[in-house]
């Protein structure tokens, strides 16, 4: 895990705790018992907003599944979490302009929900795909939940914009068959296949650019405002390398230049150059640090091959990416490997 990782407080809404007590229909001494072993009460789950911990999450979701004794409550509180019970990041993605603006608020904004979790994006085959992955060491039953949570709700934010079933996307399971596959026939409407070396959402880039039917472009610009506000304040960093370096993380693919990180932060390339240099730094740099974390962080999971890291991060030869870790590292990727 990354120091970028680490930077965000590791606090979650408690409203998703609460949606799974409804949805499990619990009595109050149930309540209890879903609560057990995490720093909430029972009234604190009844009152109005409020966080808790990551790890009180998981318990929650844990007791939640021993309760219920059905390993399908993933997909099942999938598809309660339209994208409007997301607060702004859900406000900013269906008041977007199209499905593409839409996706990309979503992505950029998603640790504001849940700190642990990145969706990289990268065009590829004429799909856009959406790499999804986790910072924590979650076991196989809380992150097979999460993986299908995550799913379910980029489904919702497509089909919501499309007004229709999107039947033509891919998506990729990186663990094995579940007992309960019949259900993922019910509730995937695109093919899916499982034991992939990530978990994956492959959306076509022909319905990109599909209007959104509820844009609205004031709404949408006071949303995105929020939520770069909130980022910055769980993240504590408001200097300009770290805006840089939030960007860059948002796009790992190494697609985006210094003027666009310009525009993204709403000032003139030559005012981000002269930023950069009054806090000893510079964009090529961070670029480079920036790459290497992400590179790093791909290449601890081993199930990726040195070849799926480097089309991640941008590298039709992945011999250039060979090249360039080591600049970065001073190992190559497998030497890295090795360390770990």
């Amino acid at each position: 895990m990354t120091q970028q990782e680490h930077s965000i407080d590791q606090l979650m809404p408690i409203n998703y705790a609460r949606l799974l007590a409804s949805e499990l229909r619990l009595r109050e001494a149930e309540l209890s018992i879903l609560l057990a072993g995490t720093s909430i009460t029972v009234d604190d789950l009844k009152g109005g907003t409020g966080t808790l911990t990551i790890a009180d999450n998981f318990t929650v979701l844990n007791n939640g599944l021993e309760l219920s004794g059905d390993p399908t409550i993933g997909l099942r509180l999938g598809k309660l979490l339209h994208i409007s019970t997301h607060g702004q990041m859900g406000v900013a993605a269906f008041t977007s302009k199209n499905l593409e603006e839409a996706i990309d608020s979503l992505c950029s904004y998603i640790r504001i929900r849940a700190p642990f979790l990145y969706i990289d994006q990268d065009k590829r085959d004429d799909f856009l795909i959406l790499t999804i992955r986790s910072t924590l060491d979650a076991d196989t039953t809380i992150s097979t939940l999460l993986t299908e949570l995550v799913c379910l709700l980029i489904q919702q934010l497509v089909e919501f914009i499309l007004t229709r079933n999107l039947t033509e996307g891919l998506i990729k399971f990186d663990y094995p068959e579940p007992s309960y596959v019949e259900k993922y026939i019910e509730d995937f409407h695109s093919r899916f296949e499982f034991n992939s070396e990530n978990a994956q959402f492959c959306i076509p880039c022909s319905v990109l650019d599909t209007p959104c039917p509820t844009a609205d472009k004031d709404a949408y610009d006071l949303a995105i405002k929020l939520c770069k506000s909130k980022l910055e304040q769980l993240q504590g960093d408001i200097s300009i390398k770290a805006q840089v370096k939030r960007i860059l993380f948002s796009k790992p693919s190494g697609s985006i230049s210094q003027e666009d990180v310009a525009h993204q932060l709403c000032i003139t390339t030559r005012t981000l150059i002269r930023r950069l240099k009054q806090e000893n730094c510079n964009y090529r740099d961070l670029h480079e640090d920036a790459m290497a974390e992400l590179a790093r962080s791909y290449l601890n999971n081993n199930r990726m091959s040195v070849e799926a890291v480097a089309a991640i991060l941008g590298y039709s030869d992945t011999a250039n990416f060979r090249r360039a870790f080591k600049r970065w590292t001073k190992l190559t990727p497998q030497q890295y490997r090795s360390t770990i």
